[in-house]
């Protein structure tokens, strides 16, 4: 979802949803539904968390995000004061009502033309980085046990440890493709 990002300065999250379990939220996850949580250094994370991370880790500050209500809050409380635009509100998982779709561009274009001037920090999670990944089920941390250095925490529990967000991001997602 990141990809390339090593030659940016400014990242703008497009479409983004909630972490897994969040309460009205539309499509709420984090990577697959098989991942019931996900923490760094002991902070629970989604795609959100998990992304800007990775720009953080490359010195590339997200300063835009759009999607539902939850997701916007969730950037908001991680990321802190960034430019932000709520294309719709949950009216559960599956269902949400979207703002008209000239209303939705208007917002995006004005809010990224702030977005680019906007002046946040990064997004840099202190090394070493622990990863902590709850799945739904034992079977899948058996599976998942096999990504070099994980360990269990309990029967849906493991973790990681990283020296940097790139190797901590290539391990969860080998984990949670294990997992599946």
């Amino acid at each position: 979802m990141v990809e390339g990002v090593q030659q940016a300065e400014v990242v703008f999250f497009i479409g983004y949803h909630a972490r897994a379990n969040t309460p009205d939220a539309i499509l709420c996850h984090t990577w697959t539904d098989q991942v019931r949580g996900v923490w760094l250094n002991d902070r629970e994370v989604g795609e959100i968390g998990l992304n800007a991370a990775v720009c953080g880790s490359f010195g590339a500050r997200v300063s835009l995000i759009t999607g539902d209500r939850a997701a916007v809050q969730e950037a908001l409380d991680l990321l802190g004061p960034i430019e932000s635009v709520i294309v719709k509100s949950a009216n559960g998982r599956m269902s949400a009502e979207c703002l008209a779709v000239d209303e939705t561009h208007t917002a995006i274009r004005h809010a990224a033309a702030h977005a680019m001037v906007r002046q946040v920090p990064p997004l840099v999670i202190a090394a070493p980085i622990k990863l902590r990944v709850q799945l739904t089920r034992p079977e899948q941390v058996d599976k998942a046990l096999r990504v070099p250095g994980t360990k269990r925490c309990d029967g849906v529990t493991l973790e990681w440890t990283g020296n940097d967000m790139v190797s901590v991001y290539h391990a969860f997602r080998a984990i949670a493709g294990l997992g599946n």
